[in-house]
C-alpha cells in the first residue's frame, strides 16, 4: 500500500521522515493512480501552484537517497541530492528502512568531498545568475559540531573542503581593498574556484564575516581536528587566475620578476610571442565589430538593469589592459592571443622549467637525473612556499590538480619537503585515466602489465567520480589517491 511521508534537510543531512502535515492527505487505492489532497492556502494569491516531481531511490546510498529522475532541469540525477531540501515522499515500501553503513575495505582512507558554497547553503530560491544575496551561500562555519560529527558517523576519516582559495570574482569586497576583477576574465558570476586570485587567502563568501574570513577557516581546522578528521584543501600548481595578485603576500606574486621576452626561459610564466594574431590579447567574450558580449557571463552584465555590478558593464572589452603588450598562455595550453572561448582563456600556465610545446622532446630548465646541476627554478620555490603557509596554519593534506601534467622531479621534490615538515601530510592527485600509467611512473611504482589492478605496492586508491550541483557549479573528477603516510614518495 503507498505511503505518504514527509522529509526535509535539517542543516547537515536528510532529517528521519516524518508524518505529512496534517492538511495532506493521499488518496489512493492498491491499485490506478496516486491521488494527493492538498489545502488551497498553499497556492499563490493568484491561484498558481508549482509542482516538481522526482524519482528518487530513499534507500541508496546509505539513506542518502539516489535521485533518478526530476521534472525540474536543475535537478540532475545524482547521488546524495541537496537541491532537495524538503519533499512530500510516496512510497511502496516502509520509509524506516534503517540505513547501514558499508564497511571499509582494508583500511583505506574515506574522503567526503564538499563545496562550502553548496554544502551549507539552504537557500532554495536558485535564481539564474542571481547575486549572493538572492541565491545565498555556504559559510565555513557550516561545518559545525553537529555536522562533523555526522559525517564522522558515516565513516568518514578526512574532508576535502574543495576550492577554499580567493577567486577572480564580480563580488565586490572594495571595502577590504578586494575589488571585482574585470568581467572578460570570468566564467560565472562567481568565478571559477580554480581560478585562484590569491594563493594565500581564501574566498570571502564563505565567511560570516568576510574581514575574519581566514580565522573563521582556522576555527573549522579546530573543530575537525576535535572530531579527529583531517582537512585536505586543493593545491592547483598548473595555473591560477589571470589578474592573479596576492593581497596577503604580494612580494611572493607570480611574474614579478619575469623578463617577459620569450615564450621558454627562466620567468614564471610562458609569454606569447608576437605574431599576425596579436599582440593585444583578445579573449572570445565581445565582438568588437557588433560591439556586444559573446559569454554568458559577460552577457549577463552588460543586460544587466538592476544595476547590480556597478561599474564592469564599461570593462568588457574582451581586452585585458595588463596584456596589452605582453601576453601569456591560458592554463590548458593555448598557445594563441586570441583563445576560444571553451579553453581556460580565463587562468594563465605556470611555468615549471620545461617546454611543453615541444612534448618529451622540449627542453628542460629544472633538475633531472640526466642534469642535477640545474637550480631549482623560482616557481617551484614559491609553490614550496604556499604549501609551507597551508601546513603551519594547519591542513593536513592536499588534492593535487591536474598533477599528471606537472613535471614528476617537482613532486618528488616538493612531496619531501613538505614531509619534512609533517610526516603525516597527506597527498592525493587527481589525473584522467588515461594518465593511469603516467602517474604511477611518475611515483616510481611499478605497475601492472595487464588487468584493472595495480601491485600492493603501488597504494593507488580509485575514488569515484565527484559531481557537484550542476545548476551552479560542474566538477568532474578522475582522482587517483596516493596512499601514504608510510612511505616517501
Amino acid at each position: 500500500t503507498p505511503t505518504l511521508s514527509s522529509r526535509s534537510w535539517n542543516g547537515f543531512g536528510l532529517a528521519p521522515f516524518t508524518n505529512p502535515p496534517a492538511e495532506v492527505r493521499l488518496l489512493s487505492s492498491k491499485t490506478g493512480p496516486l491521488e494527493l489532497e492538498i489545502p488551497r492556502s498553499w497556492a499563490t494569491p493568484q491561484g498558481k501552484l508549482q509542482i516538481v516531481t522526482a524519482l528518487k531511490n530513499i534507500p541508496a546510498e546509505n539513506g542518502w537517497g539516489q535521485l533518478l529522475r526530476s521534472s525540474d532541469p536543475y535537478l540532475l540525477p545524482g547521488s546524495g541530492d541537496r537541491s532537495l531540501t524538503h519533499f512530500l515522499s510516496f512510497s511502496i515500501e516502509s520509509p524506516s528502512t534503517p540505513a547501514v553503513l558499508i564497511p571499509r575495505a582494508g583500511g583505506k582512507i574515506r574522503i567526503y568531498q564538499l563545496f562550502p558554497r553548496l554544502f551549507g547553503n539552504t537557500n532554495s530560491a536558485r535564481i539564474p545568475n542571481g547575486t549572493l544575496e538572492q541565491n545565498g551561500c555556504g559559510k565555513f562555519a557550516d561545518l559545525n559540531d553537529a555536522a562533523l560529527a555526522s559525517l564522522q558517523q558515516l565513516g568518514f576519516d578526512a574532508i576535502w573542503v574543495t576550492g577554499i582559495y580567493r577567486q577572480a570574482t564580480t563580488r565586490d569586497y572594495s571595502s577590504l581593498k578586494l575589488p571585482p576583477d574585470d568581467p572578460d576574465l570570468l566564467k560565472g558570476i562567481a568565478g571559477s574556484p580554480y581560478a585562484i586570485r590569491d594563493y594565500y587567502d581564501v574566498c570571502p563568501d564563505y565567511a560570516v564575516d568576510p574581514a575574519k574570513r581566514l580565522d573563521e577557516f582556522k576555527a573549522l581546522l579546530a573543530r575537525a581536528k576535535k572530531k579527529n578528521l583531517r582537512i585536505f584543501i586543493d593545491f592547483v600548481p598548473n595555473h591560477v587566475a589571470r589578474s592573479y595578485a596576492s593581497a596577503v603576500h604580494p612580494e611572493r606574486d607570480f611574474g614579478k620578476d619575469d623578463q617577459a621576452t620569450e615564450f621558454f626561459s627562466g620567468d614564471d610564466f610562458y609569454y606569447l610571442k608576437p605574431g599576425s594574431d596579436g599582440p593585444p590579447l583578445q579573449l572570445s567574450t565581445f565582438d568588437s565589430k557588433k560591439k556586444q558580449p559573446t559569454t554568458p557571463t559577460t552577457r549577463v552584465i552588460w543586460d544587466d538593469k538592476d544595476n547590480r555590478f556597478p561599474g564592469l558593464k564599461e570593462k568588457i572589452d574582451g581586452l585585458f589592459p595588463p596584456e596589452q603588450k605582453r601576453g601569456r598562455v591560458t592554463g590548458d595550453n593555448q598557445n594563441t592571443w586570441r583563445p576560444s572561448q571553451d579553453c581556460w582563456y580565463e587562468t594563465c600556465k605556470l611555468n615549471y622549467g620545461y617546454d611543453f610545446s615541444q612534448g618529451a622532446k622540449g627542453k628542460r630548465k629544472h633538475p633531472t637525473v640526466l642534469q642535477p646541476e640545474v637550480p631549482v627554478p623560482n616557481l617551484w620555490k614559491k609553490m614550496d612556499a604556499i604549501m609551507n603557509y597551508w601546513q603551519e596554519i594547519g591542513v593536513d593534506g592536499f588534492r593535487c590538480d591536474v598533477s599528471h601534467i606537472i613535471p614528476s622531479e617537482f613532486w618528488h621534490w616538493a612531496l619531501a619537503r613538505a614531509r619534512t615538515r609533517n610526516p603525516n601530510t597527506y597527498f592525493y592527485a587527481e589525473c584522467s585515466q588515461s594518465q593511469y600509467l603516467l602517474l604511477c611512473r611518475m611515483l616510481r611504482r611499478r605497475y601492472p602489465t595487464r588487468g584493472p589492478r595495480c601491485q600492493p605496492r603501488s597504494r593507488l586508491l580509485p575514488l569515484q567520480p565527484a559531481q557537484l550541483d550542476r545548476s551552479r557549479l560542474q566538477l568532474r573528477l578522475w582522482t587517483r589517491c596516493i596512499q601514504r603516510p608510510d612511505e616517501n614518495l
